[in-house]
């Protein structure tokens, strides 16, 4: 059993984003507050949570599959290609969907 977890933990944390990835989301987060102002960014996109990085695909969540849809059908493609140009790694764009717990 603890060998299985050990690796279940290993491979979770492999999907983990590094700090350059930490990085230029924290910078594309930003830029998103400038291209889109105060309201949406407030509304739509500072819900969005970094999750993973795996295989070129930059993981964000967001807290009900409403916003999930709406990210994806309005701002998804603007936000990889912000992440594209701070990483041409980058090819493909997550949004899942994460309710947040409350303790």
């Amino acid at each position: 059993g603890s060998v299985s977890a050990a690796k279940k933990n290993e491979f979770q944390e492999s999907f983990a984003p590094g700090p350059e990835i930490v990085a230029l989301w924290k910078k594309v987060h930003e830029d998103l507050r400038k291209e889109f102002g105060e309201a949406v960014f407030r509304s739509w996109l500072n819900p969005l949570t970094l999750q993973a990085c795996y295989h070129g695909t930059l993981e964000v969540s967001v807290p009900t599959r409403f916003m999930r849809d709406w990210i994806q059908t309005h701002y998804a493609a603007r936000i990889l290609e912000m992440c594209r140009a701070h990483s041409a790694e980058l090819r493909r764009l997550e949004v899942v969907v994460v309710r947040n717990v409350l303790p």
